[in-house]
């Protein structure tokens, strides 16, 4: 709507300018006669309902404790111009830029887990112990809130490819993410950017680091090295949850020009070891077929030709079957793999076992 608001810490009263101004007059607000858990503003937010700009909009006063008021309207100092909608309840969120606006939506940071704000609304946004939106990594993210709650950098940010960053500084110095692909809601965990903040500029991802450095995010490469990829798809039951199972071998279908260099892992019950290092295929360009639509060859020099044991960077869906062991009731597969110049798609996992009984 055109109006600068302002904050204290600790404080339950905002402070607001005339239309386009941003500092002379400026107007007080106390909202200590309508909050009821206490606590003072941790942020101040815009609602917007609709995808884009309009009267839809909306004003969110976020409290550390949790609880948020939700105002209509333009002018706080005309009764008829600013009302209450509503006054709702969720975790304590954590640091100042503790949202990300996502749609219609807004995705607060908390103690236990990312919140969505229409969710909560709507009486869904918690269920059971963890937030619904980040139940994924409910185990994950609970530990790190529990050991990390207190370093500056809890702040969120939807990159210019759609993807959601959500920040976790686990010292001073040093921090790691978790980034949700918004169409399929997997997550990830991003290790190497050490950020205190991220902003977006231009079509453009950045984050400041602690040492003063802005670096941008994107490309295909770390900083002129391969990317490191480390992914553990759901651990799986295979609908017989009383019995272990004995993993013997597994493959990924992808357009890795070289699947011998896919590093694979069987795990079992949910533990991880400690994993080896993996070799990056050949720099060079890569023009993938869909599955199903390549003819499979064998020999040397045809179009489709999917296997080159020299390394060299070939087009195609390629597959490849690797001897894996894990046994355990629950089972699953560490797939490893370091990408340098290329977009490789990972299209299909397969895993062999045999049952082991019950034990």
């Amino acid at each position: 709507k055109g109006r600068m608001y302002y904050w204290k810490a600790n404080s339950q009263k905002f402070y607001y300018c005339q239309p386009g101004g941003y500092k002379n007059e400026i107007f007080e607000f106390d909202l200590s006669t309508v909050v009821q858990a206490g606590g003072g503003i941790q942020a101040i937010l815009t609602w917007t309902v609709d995808p884009g700009v309009g009267p839809d909009d909306m004003i969110v006063f976020l409290f550390d404790t949790g609880e948020f008021l939700i105002y209509q309207g333009d002018d706080p100092g005309n009764v008829g111009y600013f009302e209450q909608v509503g006054r709702w309840s969720m975790p304590d969120p954590i640091g100042i830029r503790c949202s990300i606006p996502f749609g219609a939506d807004i995705i607060v940071i908390t103690r236990i887990g990312y919140v969505s704000m229409v969710s909560v609304m709507k009486g869904v946004g918690v269920q059971g112990d963890y937030p619904e939106f980040s139940r994924k990594i409910a185990r994950a993210l609970s530990e790190d809130t529990l050991k990390y709650a207190a370093y500056y950098g809890h702040e969120g940010i939807q990159t210019d490819g759609g993807y959601l960053i959500f920040n976790m500084p686990d010292s001073a110095q040093t921090s790691h993410q978790y980034s949700m692909n918004p169409n399929t809601k997997a997550w990830a965990r991003i290790e190497g950017y050490n950020a205190i903040t991220f902003e977006s500029f231009n079509n453009g991802t950045y984050f400041g680091d602690a040492h003063g450095r802005v670096l941008r995010i994107g490309g295909y490469n770390d900083d002129g090295e391969p990317i490191a990829l480390d992914a553990v798809p759901a651990f799986n039951y295979w609908e017989d949850p009383g019995n272990q199972k004995q993993m013997v071998a597994a493959q990924i279908i992808s357009t890795h020009p070289d699947p011998s260099l896919i590093a694979l892992t069987g795990i079992a019950d949910f533990k991880i070891p400690v994993l080896p290092n993996v070799q990056p295929p050949a720099t060079g360009s890569l023009t993938p077929t869909l599955w199903n639509e390549a003819y499979w060859s064998e020999s040397p020099g045809e179009d489709n030709y999917y296997w080159n044991l020299t390394g060299a960077v070939q087009a195609g869906t390629t597959k490849g079957w690797h001897n894996v062991h894990a046994f355990g009731y629950a089972v699953s597969l560490v797939v490893q793999m370091k990408v340098d110049n290329q977009i490789i798609q990972w299209r299909q996992t397969g895993i062999r076992f045999r049952s082991g009984g019950a034990q």
